[in-house]
């Protein structure tokens, strides 16, 4: 019984080294497609900021008045443009806040203030890799270690040992 309870300890402790070592590269990889959509809405603005200037006018002037008119079409473009000049500043926010953050409270930050849509999408896109990280490997190895005590701990628990007794002398 020892020695399955230490491969399951190497288990759980290998796959909390080996899991946690993949996060690195997820970040880096969210930061990326973060960085690009941040681009794409800045070049997209960068086109309505060019045709608000020609007719005399500041982006949200533009935007307002587009989205005003009473021709849902127009109106519509308005909004969307609105739209972008709000993805763009929360993009640009984030992404600030995400390289200005410590490598370590990075996953923590995403998890908590990440763009949903690009986490998804670098989700599906994600392939693991035998990558070892040496400061989320070592955090990992500890995770792993603290589930199997902990998992160990509740078997032991819920179902003690049955405990050795020594024979009884004769008389």
């Amino acid at each position: 019984m020892s020695a399955v309870r230490d491969l399951i300890l190497i288990a759980f402790v290998l796959g909390g080294l080996l899991g946690a070592s993949q996060i690195p590269k997820f970040i880096q990889e969210y930061e990326q497609r973060l960085g690009g959509a941040r681009d794409e809405t800045t070049r997209l603005l960068s086109g309505f900021k060019a045709i608000a200037r020609r007719s005399g006018q500041t982006l949200s002037t533009y935007a307002a008045r587009l989205a005003e008119d009473r021709d849902t079409s127009v109106g519509g473009t308005g909004k969307e443009i609105q739209g972008l000049v709000r993805r763009n500043k929360t993009l640009s926010n984030h992404s600030e806040s995400l390289t200005a953050s410590h490598r370590l409270l990075k996953p923590f930050f995403v998890a908590q203030d990440g763009d949903r849509e690009i986490v998804a999408a670098t989700w599906g896109a994600f392939h693991y890799t035998l990558t070892l990280d040496h400061e989320f490997g070592l955090v990992g190895l500890v995770i792993g270690w603290l589930i199997h005590a902990t998992i160990s701990a509740l078997i032991g628990l819920l179902a003690p040992r049955e405990r050795y007794r020594m024979p009884r002398p004769r008389r």
